[in-house]
Order: C-alpha cells, then sequence, then structure tokens
C-alpha cells in the first residue's frame, strides 16, 4: 500500500495561503495546468528548486510563490 501525505497532495486553492511547506510535481501540474514535462524542465534548469523523496519529487512552496508571485495573480483573474 502506498503511503501519501495528506498536506503535500492537497490541491492548491490560492498558492499565497497554501498550507502545505512542499507540493508534489502531480498538485503543481493541476494548479498551473501544465504537462508534467513543463514543470520537470523547470527543475532540471534550476528555475525550480526540488528535491527528490523516494520516487517523487517534492517542490518547497516558496519556491513556487518566488516563481510564480507576479504570475499567480494574472493566473487567478484568468480562472475567475
Amino acid at each position: 500500500m502506498k503511503r501519501r501525505h495528506r498536506s503535500i497532495d492537497q490541491p492548491i486553492i490560492n498558492l499565497a495561503t497554501h498550507q502545505a511547506r512542499h507540493v508534489t510535481v502531480a498538485v503543481l501540474c493541476d494548479y498551473l495546468e501544465v504537462d508534467r514535462g513543463t514543470i520537470m524542465r523547470m527543475i532540471k534548469r534550476g528555475a525550480l528548486g526540488a528535491f527528490k523523496a523516494g520516487r517523487e519529487w517534492r517542490i518547497p512552496i516558496e519556491d513556487v510563490q518566488q516563481v510564480f508571485a507576479s504570475r499567480s495573480t494574472q493566473l487567478e483573474q484568468w480562472r475567475d
């Protein structure tokens, strides 16, 4: 049976108030509505900090907020 960290797997509703310290690539892909390959390229290029825990990548929410801070308001406006 696969163990999951509930806070890590929570979908991002608002980037500024997200409770988890880290998110998975899948959660970030869902939030940004991009392909997994896009996030992986950002990690490999160093544009987005991440570390691997077992088989899964973990991305610190602070890094996500820094990278997408200016874009998050645009994303929120676009979604409304």
